[in-house]
């Protein structure tokens, strides 16, 4: 049994025609591909035919050629330089600064000492000599026959009185009366002292003692250096201080004598 004979059969009546979209589709198909039919196809390629090889260009080098020497240069005629102009004087130094000054300490200023008095030294009074007493010398009484009428028996020689002394003692000053004049007696020098300019510049400080014989009228008749300051310039000047400052204040009169010696500290010292 062939296989047509065992496929069903299917009658389409002829009256059943395809719908009209149904033609509409084929007919773009077909328009559509005899569209694409009408297209040019690619071209298939060509190789381009070869290339001739260059042309080989051949080069030789050769070394070029020594250029011309050129033609030497006009020599200008040096001049000599003239002479340098001799160097300015160089300027003075300036003076170097002064140096600044160096602090100084303040001198400490010490009180002097207190003056010290004068010496007075007073008159010594004259030895006085003990009184000798020399005995009465009696005579042996000799025997004789008894008078008529017996005198008297003289009275023995008194003993000779005390020999006065050659200088009476004189009444001593009262203190308050001394120290008064001392203190004048020192005011009166120091007023009338002068530093030596000498000793000033060298610093030169002591105390030089001097002793002198004053009259009652305040002159100086002998002085002389009694201990020195240890510098000849103030020992000079104390001397000289003494003739400088007369008349000298005048002794109490409550001091005895005529002269009064007298011993005076003269004290140099820089404030």
């Amino acid at each position: 049994m062939s296989p047509a004979a065992s496929s069903p059969t299917v009658a389409v009546p002829f009256d059943e025609r395809p719908p009209l979209a149904l033609w509409g589709f084929s007919l773009v198909v077909v328009l559509g591909a005899h569209a694409l039919a009408a297209l040019p196809g690619p071209s298939p390629r060509v190789p381009p035919p070869p290339a001739e090889p260059p042309a080989v260009v051949m080069l030789e080098l050769t070394p070029a050629p020594a250029p011309a020497p050129a033609p030497p240069e006009p020599v200008e005629a040096i001049e000599d330089p003239p002479p340098p102009a001799p160097p300015e004087p160089p300027p003075p130094p300036e003076p170097p600064p002064p140096p600044p000054p160096e602090a100084v300490a303040p001198p400490v200023v010490q009180p002097p000492p207190p003056p010290v008095p004068p010496r007075v030294e007073r008159p010594r009074p004259p030895r006085q000599e003990p009184v000798r007493h020399e005995p009465v010398r009696r005579e042996p009484v000799r025997s004789s026959p008894p008078p008529v009428a017996a005198g008297p028996v003289p009275p023995a020689p008194a003993p000779a009185a005390a020999a006065a002394p050659a200088r009476a003692s004189l009444p001593a000053a009262s203190p308050n009366a001394l120290a008064a004049w001392q203190g004048k007696l020192l005011a009166h020098l120091e007023r009338h002292k002068r530093y030596p300019t000498r000793a000033q510049r060298r610093h030169q400080e002591g105390v030089a003692t001097v002793r002198f014989v004053l009259n009652r009228q305040g002159g100086v008749v002998s002085s002389r250096l009694e201990a020195s300051s240890g510098y000849e310039a103030l020992d000079e000047e104390s001397q000289a201080l003494l003739e400088r400052a007369q008349p000298l204040p005048v002794p109490p009169p409550d001091v005895g004598g005529a002269r009064l010696e007298v011993v005076v500290p003269i004290r140099f010292f820089l404030r």
